[in-house]
């Protein structure tokens, strides 16, 4: 008799392990399947940058097209923004962004776009 329930015991023990295992590995699988999809920044109008000129378009200007910019800052004393958008799924990576720079009355005197994204 004690045999048998040592056995049920260990067939209990055996059964609340396999469970907790499962539950575990499933709650990992799902993190990390979560965890592979996202996007980083605000996405934005690509074909309004053909609009940009040098020395003529404002910053005024721009944030009309793009909206306000993820990042602000300053190189050489003069502004900078940053529309950045990052899109990513497993391994899969798809970005764009747009930087300008500024003179002091706020015209663009530089930029650059980059994108890998299908637009």
């Amino acid at each position: 008799m004690l045999s048998l329930r040592k056995y049920r015991l260990n067939s209990i023990n055996q059964e609340v392990c396999m469970k907790t295992v499962f539950s575990f590995i499933s709650i990992a699988i799902f993190s990390i399947f979560l965890a592979g999809c996202g996007s980083i920044g605000e996405n934005f109008d690509s074909t309004k940058v053909q609009n940009i000129k040098n020395n003529v378009t404002t910053q005024a200007q721009i944030v009309e097209w793009f909206g306000e910019p993820f990042k602000k800052g300053q190189e050489n004393g003069r502004t900078m923004w940053t529309y950045q958008y990052d899109k990513y799924s497993g391994s899969n990576t798809k970005s764009k962004d747009l930087v300008l720079l500024f003179d002091e009355s706020g015209k663009v005197i530089a930029y650059r776009h980059t994108s890998n994204m299908d637009e």
